[in-house]
C-alpha cells in the first residue's frame, strides 16, 4: 500500500512562521535554537556544550548555534527536520515536541544547517537542491540570517531567553563574549510558591549588563519550561523583583493537558490563572514581596530543636466540644549547634534568626506555648507541624518547611503593642487561622479567604471558652 503525503509550497513556511509566533524573529530564533540544542544533548545523554553567536554582518543579524548533541542523519533530516508538524514525545524533559520550531528558522530569508556529515540551506526547499556531504561535525551547527529591525524591547526579550534560562553556554553577544551565560545568580532564587506543575521564584538579580546595552527586568515575570525561558510578561506596577515561573512538564506535548499552546507563547488557561493570581498578589504587595525575597536569599541564623511533631485538633465539625489541651511545658533552651539530631523531648521547634540574649525568655516561652495552643485549635487533624520563633520585628508569622518538616513560626513581639491581654489572644488567634489555612490553600485566593472564614466559624466558640487561659499565657 502506497502512503499518501501532503506537499506544501516552501514559501508557505515563511508565511506560517510569521503567523505562528507573535514575538519578533530574534528572541524566537534564540529560544528555539537553544532549546533544540539542549534537547539534542539530552537525547544523546551528555553534558551540553553550546555556543551561541549574535552578530551584525552586511545588514543582517546572523544568529549561530553549535551544540555537541546527537545530530541528524540524512534520513532524519528528510523524515524529521524537513517535515513540518511531526511530534517528539519521547521525554517530558525535552522542550520541543510539536515539530513547528523549524518554521521559526525558515521564515527568515537565509538559513544553513551542518549536522554530522550533512549540510544544507534554504535552497534545499526553495530550489529543490540536495543535502550535501561535508566534513564530520560533532552535533549540529545552525545559522539564521535575520533582516528585521531590532528595537530595545526586542533585544531585551532576546537576551533574556538566554540570561534567565537555566543553562551553561558560551554567548557572543555582538562581539561581547560571555562565558557561562545563563541564570547563575550569586544567591539562589527564592522559592515563593510551589505546586504540582510549577514553581515560582523571586530574585533581585534582575539586570543584564552588556557592552551593547543594559537591560532591566524589574517587575517582569519570566515563564520558563524545564528551566528555559519561553516568554516574558510585564507588570503594571513597580515591583522591584523579577519573578520566574518554572513550568515542570508532567505530560508530553501531544497530550491535551500540556502546559503550553503550540507556539509556547501562552499557558493553558487554568495554569495561567493560578500563576497570575500569585503574580498579582506580589504586584499588590510589592514591598512585602521584595522583603520576602531578600529574607529567603539572606542566610539566616537557624536553630533546629528536634522533637515530636504536634497535630491539629480541628475535625471540621463546628461545635463538636473540642477544648484546648494543657500542652506540655516547652523546653525552651536553644541547642548548642545549628541542628540537634536527637529526637529530644517535647515538640519540635525551629528558631529562625531569633536570639534570646537580652530577652525575657520565660515570657517568650509562654508566648510560644499560647501559639502552639492556637495552632492545635485551628489546624486540621491531618496537619502535623512543629513551632518556633522568628527574628523579632521580621514579619508577623510564617509557615516554613525545614528538613522535610512543617513549622509555624511567629514573631514574639508581634502583639506587644496590643494593650489588652484578651485582645492579644484574639490577634494571635487570627494569625493562627491565617497560617493554618495555608496547609489547605497556598495562595491568597478567594478560596483561601472562604476556607479561612470557615475555620474561624468552626473554632470561634472553642477560642472563647479558652481565651482567658491564653490571655494569662500572654501576660
Amino acid at each position: 500500500m502506497t502512503k499518501a503525503f501532503m506537499t506544501i509550497d516552501p514559501r508557505m513556511l515563511q508565511l506560517l512562521g510569521s503567523k505562528l509566533y507573535t514575538m519578533p524573529p530574534l528572541p524566537i530564533c534564540l529560544r528555539e535554537l537553544l532549546q533544540n540544542a539542549r534537547d539534542a544533548c539530552l537525547r544523546k545523554g551528555i553534558k551540553p556544550e553550546i555556543k551561541i553567536t549574535v552578530e551584525d554582518v552586511d545588514g543582517f543579524t546572523i544568529v549561530s548555534c553549535q551544540d555537541n548533541g546527537i545530530g541528524m542523519t540524512e534520513e532524519q533530516i528528510l523524515a524529521d527536520f524537513l517535515c513540518l508538524g511531526n511530534q517528539h514525545s519521547d521525554d517530558v524533559q525535552t522542550v520541543g515536541g510539536f515539530g513547528v520550531a523549524k518554521a521559526a528558522f525558515m521564515r527568515n530569508p537565509r538559513w544553513y544547517v551542518h549536522t554530522l556529515d550533512n549540510e544544507f540551506d534554504e535552497k534545499v526547499l526553495m530550489d529543490g537542491e540536495d543535502i550535501r556531504k561535508t566534513d564530520m561535525l560533532e552535533g549540529t551547527l545552525i545559522k539564521i540570517w535575520i533582516q528585521d529591525y531590532f528595537s530595545y524591547s526586542v533585544c531585551k526579550d532576546a537576551i533574556a531567553m538566554i540570561m534567565f534560562s537555566d543553562v551553561d553556554i558560551t554567548l557572543n553577544w555582538f562581539g561581547q563574549v560571555i562565558e557561562h551565560a545563563g541564570f547563575h545568580p550569586t544567591k539562589p532564587a527564592a522559592l515563593m510558591e510551589e505546586a504540582g506543575e510549577y514553581s515560582i521564584y523571586g530574585t533581585t538579580e534582575n539586570h543584564v549588563n552588556t557592552d551593547f546595552r543594559d537591560f532591566e527586568y524589574e517587575g517582569m515575570t519570566a515563564i520558563r519550561l524545564s528551566g528555559l525561558v519561553q516568554f516574558l510578561q510585564d507588570s503594571y506596577n513597580d515591583r522591584e523583583i523579577l519573578l520566574i515561573a518554572d513550568i515542570k512538564p508532567t505530560v508530553t506535548p501531544d497530550d491535551k493537558s500540556y502546559a503550553f499552546n503550540m507556539s509556547r507563547e501562552k499557558l493553558r488557561q487554568d495554569l495561567n490563572t493560578r500563576i497570575w493570581e500569585f503574580v498579582n498578589l506580589c504586584d499588590t504587595n510589592m514591598t512585602s514581596a521584595k522583603k520576602n525575597v531578600i529574607e529567603i536569599q539572606t542566610p539566616s541564623d537557624d536553630k533546629l530543636k528536634m522533637g515530636k511533631l504536634t497535630h491539629g485538633k480541628r475535625t471540621g465539625r463546628r461545635g463538636d466540644g473540642n477544648v484546648v489541651s494543657n500542652a506540655d511545658s516547652i523546653s525552651f533552651a536553644l541547642p548548642p549547634s545549628n541542628v540537634t539530631t536527637s529526637q529530644g523531648e517535647g515538640v519540635a521547634m525551629y528558631f529562625r534568626g531569633y536570639h534570646p540574649d537580652g530577652r525575657d525568655v520565660k515570657k517568650d516561652s509562654r508566648f510560644l506555648r499560647a501559639w502552639r495552643e492556637l495552632l492545635e485549635m485551628t489546624a486540621c487533624e491531618d496537619d502535623s507541624f512543629g513551632i518556633g520563633l522568628l527574628d523579632a520585628g521580621c514579619r508577623s508569622a510564617s509557615r516554613i518547611v525545614k528538613d522535610g518538616m512543617t513549622f509555624y513560626l511567629i514573631d514574639p513581639d508581634f502583639v506587644e503593642d496590643t494593650p489588652n491581654l484578651w485582645a492579644k489572644a484574639m490577634v494571635l488567634y487570627d494569625i493562627a487561622i491565617h497560617e493554618t489555612t495555608h496547609f489547605i490553600v497556598s495562595s491568597h485566593t478567594e478560596t483561601f479567604t472562604q476556607i479561612m472564614h470557615e475555620i474561624q466559624r468552626e473554632t470561634a466558640l472553642i477560642f472563647l471558652e479558652n481565651h482567658e487561659n491564653l490571655a494569662n499565657l500572654l501576660g
